[in-house]
């Protein structure tokens, strides 16, 4: 079965906050192919704390999506 889906993740907001372990990510995992996603960020404060992460990241056969903030 062939899949093909194409995102972007937006955000609008006037303030973000990750804490803990949350996470915002675009991935594309071992074995499948395709791009990650993008992810776009407009916001007046990030606050990133802890193990908290924003990424774009390709495990399989791909390339990461663009990171916008």
């Amino acid at each position: 079965m062939n899949l093909k889906v194409n995102l972007t993740i937006q955000i609008n907001a006037s303030q973000i906050d990750l804490r803990g372990s949350s996470y915002i990510r675009t991935q594309v995992d071992d074995e499948a192919k395709g791009n990650a996603g993008n992810i776009s960020i407009k916001t007046q404060l990030l606050n990133v704390q802890q193990e908290s992460q924003i990424s774009s990241g390709t495990n399989g056969n791909g390339n990461a999506g663009n990171l916008t903030v």
